[in-house]
């Protein structure tokens, strides 16, 4: 991992319908090339939220918003995979659940995934936004016990539901209002390593009619401050929790730097200095910070795309169906041929007992006739 890490082996995974495409990602993106991933698991062929990747491992769903959703966390330089179980939504205390059924109340459910060194382990949070309540129920799912925590509450509402947190520093961030205000939007973040929540200060300097978003940019936690569509500030986090060391490392505009956008998010940030963008969660940009200007790129391979997530090429293991499946045809392999040459030895045994009695039997007939 790390050697991946120090050879700049990313790759940039696009989902085009129930399609997944990889492209390489190296220095200067020399080629802009995407190949189809064809996915282990694509039996299950459906609509697919990608929830997050982290060491070359990456968490998502299909049919994320239907009761029948199906969880993964899945290497694709290895091909291995685990099926995550389901966890029941059990509600609020104020919300009365039918069957784990809510009628009439809508739920939001985002997920956040990374990995705790404390116990080296991944984890998968799972945030279901109830709006009536004004509050969230938090499940947490380890991957090395393939099992999920009692439901907790969170006295947040998730301004941004249904989009992946935010992995930076082992902790996973999403913008959240706090219970009970109107409109005070703040940074709230589970600690992966000590599983707890906390708020993370934004830029003083940020101005509070601004539209805010975030997301991971080279491991760094970014901030949007989005102006009507505008113009998109873009902050980072040079030096995680020290609020100082918020940074406005550009301003993308409308029309000076691209033509028209709605949303802009900043994905890779390469050593010539280029920045690639991604623009309105349906295309690619290369932004030049030197010239001010950024240029639409055109994936070769993808007609048209709606997600992005970079991973890392590694081999990190993940327990895996595929290797659960194929041990267990090794297993049934190997009982069967031991099985087998047991039957066959004791044959064998049999035939050669049969034999040998015959031999001295005849040897016998022998003896004692000359006797």
């Amino acid at each position: 991992m790390k050697h991946s890490i120090e050879n700049n082996q990313y790759s940039l995974m696009l989902k085009e319908g129930c399609n997944l495409y990889s492209m390489d990602l190296n220095q200067t993106l020399e080629s802009n090339k995407a190949l189809q991933i064809d996915y282990p698991f694509d039996s299950s062929k459906g609509e697919i939220a990608m929830w997050g990747s982290c060491n070359g491992l990456v968490c998502f769903s299909i049919n994320p918003y239907k009761d029948s959703h199906v969880m993964y966390i899945w290497n694709p330089s290895t091909v291995q995979y685990k099926k995550i179980p389901v966890a029941p939504i059990k509600g609020p205390p104020l919300v009365t659940a039918t069957d784990e059924i809510f009628p009439g109340v809508t739920i939001n459910i985002a997920y956040g995934f990374g990995y705790d060194s404390k116990i080296d382990d991944y984890k998968l949070i799972r945030m279901v936004d109830f709006p009536v309540e004004h509050r969230c129920e938090v499940r947490i799912y380890t991957l090395g016990t393939n099992s999920w925590t009692d439901a907790s509450f969170l006295h947040y509402r998730l301004t941004h539901p249904s989009i992946a947190g935010v992995l930076s520093n082992e902790a996973i961030h999403w913008i959240a209002t706090p219970d009970g205000t109107q409109g005070d939007l703040v940074i709230v973040s589970y600690d992966i390593r000590n599983d707890t929540f906390q708020q993370v200060v934004g830029p003083n300097s940020l101005s509070t009619e601004l539209a805010l978003s975030i997301c991971g940019f080279d491991g760094f936690l970014c901030l949007l401050g989005n102006t009507h569509d505008v113009q998109i500030e873009v902050w980072v986090m040079k030096e995680y929790g020290v609020t100082e060391s918020w940074t406005k490392i550009v301003t993308i505009s409308q029309p000076e730097v691209i033509l028209s956008f709605l949303y802009v998010r900043p994905i890779k940030w390469f050593k010539n200095g280029q920045i690639l963008l991604e623009k309105d969660q349906t295309s690619l940009a290369l932004y030049d910070p030197k010239s001010h200007k950024a240029i639409d790129l055109e994936v070769d391979g993808v007609s048209e795309w709606l997600e992005a997530e970079i991973f890392l090429k590694s081999l990190v293991p993940v327990t895996s169906d595929t290797d659960i499946a194929a041990q267990k045809q090794t297993e049934d392999a190997t009982k069967n041929m031991d099985k087998g040459e047991k039957e066959q030895k004791k044959k064998n045994t049999n035939n050669n007992n049969s034999k040998k009695k015959k031999q001295r039997t005849k040897g016998g007939v022998l003896f004692y006739g000359m006797l």
